[in-house]
């Protein structure tokens, strides 16, 4: 689902008679909330999110002031404040069924649009590889959610780099490491981990903090695998369950704070132009065989010497070393 617009409508100013000369039929505030539910049963039909649906008291003579946030993205914000119930029947429910037309063919746009922007499908376009993607594209572009296999391949990461940007778009990326799993998996869309004291610049949560568009980069150099995911992060230091849940007792180093990453969108990486590289337990699990059968040769063949000299000093006979596996 692609959110597009956050549309506001309020409900003011309904005064109970007074000197103001102005008191609206009972039947115009219902009939305007009816046409209101009418478009948020159509917004829910389309796959949108309706949310904070509540009233607020503006006045000791007053109904009530009400707010609807209708979001259909974080794009852009429309406020529709007619003032007048009637006015919102008329004219601001219009409004909104306006922009749902607008947007209803955009509501199906592919995932993968977070990073084909139009500039990026106008390269591709000039290079010729527009249609490759197109046809990924028609089949909902990236993947939004986590799978099982994603979840392993998480599970054994002891690193990955995460990227920000802040608010002027200044780009800034920092290697992240922990215990292996440290990268928390909290559901098919939500991940998050334990941010360790460090340096102390504060670079990516100073980003955070006005920029919450984040990038996650996970590597495997010894399979040349690698896996990018778009995505929203904010920083956590007052959950105290979450914290507890990302600390590990046998890492040494101390949680400052935790990170929560809502994933948007996933894709995988080829594996060109990709190094091979093995840490020093993988070389080792590689290794140790080798060491094994070495030793054993070794010691074989300090047996064979050891018989051979006792059959040339005649106190042994000569051993069919062919015989020896």
């Amino acid at each position: 689902m692609v959110l597009l617009a956050k549309i506001e409508i309020y409900m003011e100013d309904l005064f109970f008679p007074s000197d103001t000369g102005y008191c609206p039929k009972w039947s115009d505030v219902l009939g305007t909330w009816l046409q209101v539910c009418l478009v948020i049963k159509r917004i829910a039909t389309n796959r949108l999110m309706v949310t904070n649906i509540g009233t607020t008291s503006v006045g000791a003579n007053a109904i009530g002031k009400s707010k609807m946030d209708i979001i259909l993205g974080d794009s852009s914000t429309m406020c529709i404040n007619p003032g007048k119930p009637r006015f919102i029947r008329k004219k601001g429910t219009n409004q909104v069924e306006k922009i749902i037309a607008q947007n209803e063919t955009a509501m199906t746009r592919p995932s993968s649009d977070i990073a084909f922007t139009p500039s990026v499908k106008a390269i591709q376009k000039q290079f010729g590889s527009r249609k490759q993607y197109a046809r990924m594209e028609e089949a909902g572009g990236f993947s939004e959610a986590m799978t099982a296999n994603l979840t392993n391949f998480i599970a054994e990461r002891d690193f990955f780099y995460l990227a920000t940007a802040s608010a002027d778009g200044q780009p800034y990326i920092q290697h992240r490491g922990g215990p292996k799993g440290f990268l928390n998996v909290i559901d098919k869309r939500t991940l998050a981990f334990a941010d360790f004291t460090g340096n102390r610049q504060y670079i990516s949560v100073g980003n955070l903090a006005e920029n919450n568009k984040a990038f996650i980069f996970l590597m495997d150099y010894t399979t040349r695998t690698r896996i990018k995911i778009w995505g929203t992060a904010e920083v956590v230091d007052d959950d105290q369950a979450l914290l507890k849940d990302l600390t590990d007792a046998s890492y040494k180093g101390r949680v400052e704070r935790a990170i929560r990453f809502h994933i948007k969108a996933w894709d995988v990486n080829c594996r060109q132009h990709i190094t091979q590289r093995f840490t020093t337990q993988e070389f080792d699990s590689i290794v140790q065989p080798l060491r094994t059968r070495i030793t054993e040769l070794k010691a074989e063949n300090e047996r064979l010497q050891i018989a051979l000299s006792k059959a040339q000093t005649g106190h042994g006979s000569l051993i069919d070393t062919r015989s020896i596996q």
